[in-house]
């Protein structure tokens, strides 16, 4: 929180803020704290398996972050369910969606040729070496029309993902974050490698893929339009239940008072 003023290391944080009298809590989000081992253990295809001073370095912050919750005696949280395992003692405190942002009365899975949108913030970390060859085929075979979004403005994606069908997030990871969450909101239909997620959350709305399965997914969700509407609609209401802000400062307060 201080960047480099007390050092850039956490546990100098930590230590000058309790001795101001200051309750302290961690907060892990994404690759700061997913362990390679493991993902590699539970998760298809996981990119931690990868080469190179790029996934060393992500490898080598994790496992300090890692080691520093190991010997935390304050809350422990996570901004995604997949990440419960990875964090010790941990506690998941979802990301907040601002959902009448997303709301539309778009119809989802009616067009004849659907919208399918892939959005990679970082597509290393995404898989989008896998899921773009597939969306490119498809739409050359005019199964679906594909529209990949880059360097897109965060108050223009509603109307992006408003304006799709389906959104690939992701085919490596496990997990769920914002894109999945605010593309759940508009009741649009996410497909995502979410295995590790659907451990905490079991009654996600998301469609399970991998690499090896998204095209044969792509495929049943066109000839079953109604089955996966029907999942689609079930994100709205998903969001309000854990991604409205309430869920999240209800485990915050909860996990405070517990412990302080």
């Amino acid at each position: 929180m201080t960047g480099k003023f007390l050092g850039g290391a956490p546990q100098h944080e930590i230590d000058s803020m309790r001795r101001a009298g200051i309750h302290v809590a961690l907060l892990f989000h994404g690759s700061d704290i997913r362990q390679a081992t493991l993902h590699q253990r539970t998760v298809a295809d996981s990119p931690l398996k990868n080469q190179g001073a790029y996934w060393d370095a992500v490898r080598n912050r994790a496992a300090a972050n890692v080691q520093l919750a190991q010997t935390f005696d304050g809350p422990i949280f996570v901004s995604t369910p997949g990440l419960v395992p990875h964090a010790p003692h941990s506690i998941w405190v979802p990301l907040v969606v601002d959902s009448s942002r997303f709301a539309t009365t778009n119809p989802v899975l009616e067009r004849p040729i659907p919208v399918v949108i892939h959005a990679p913030s970082n597509p290393l970390m995404k898989g989008t070496a896998a899921i773009e060859p597939i969306l490119e085929k498809l739409h050359e075979q005019g199964v679906i029309e594909y529209r990949r979004l880059s360097g897109i403005a965060h108050d223009q994606m509603p109307a992006f993902i408003a304006a799709a069908d389906v959104i690939v997030d992701q085919v490596v990871l496990g997990d769920y974050g914002m894109l999945a969450a605010e593309s759940m909101a508009a009741g649009r239909l996410v497909l995502a490698n979410v295995n590790e997620a659907q451990t905490t959350v079991p009654d996600l709305p998301v469609v399970h893929v991998t690499g090896a399965t998204l095209e044969e997914t792509l495929r049943a969700v066109i000839a079953d339009r109604p089955t996966y509407r029907d999942i689609a609609l079930r994100g709205p209401s998903f969001v309000h239940q854990y991604h409205s802000g309430c869920y999240a400062s209800d485990v915050l307060w909860n996990e405070f008072i517990a412990h302080y």
